[in-house]
């Protein structure tokens, strides 16, 4: 699940591989037409819907993260 393995991520130093894709931000040139998306944004579009503000502070506790994740697992549109 996005939502678990964002807390997971977070939680890990920046250097280790693992959370890399979480600062990963695309270079180069972009072709003509939409930017690409990072999964980050994708996974902070559906925090968006749930409208959560503080959820860096609420990843930092594991069962708090669990039953927002539980929550969000029924939360239609996502």
């Amino acid at each position: 699940m996005p939502c678990e393995w964002l807390r997971h991520s977070k939680k890990m130093d920046q250097t280790r591989p693992a959370s890399k894709p979480l600062y990963w931000k695309p270079m180069g040139i972009r072709r003509v037409g939409r930017p690409r998306q990072r999964w980050q944004d994708n996974v902070l579009e559906d925090i968006k819907k749930v409208k959560l503000k503080n959820w860096k502070e609420i990843a930092k506790n594991r069962i708090t993260w669990r039953d927002l994740v539980g929550k969000a697992n029924t939360h239609k549109g996502l």
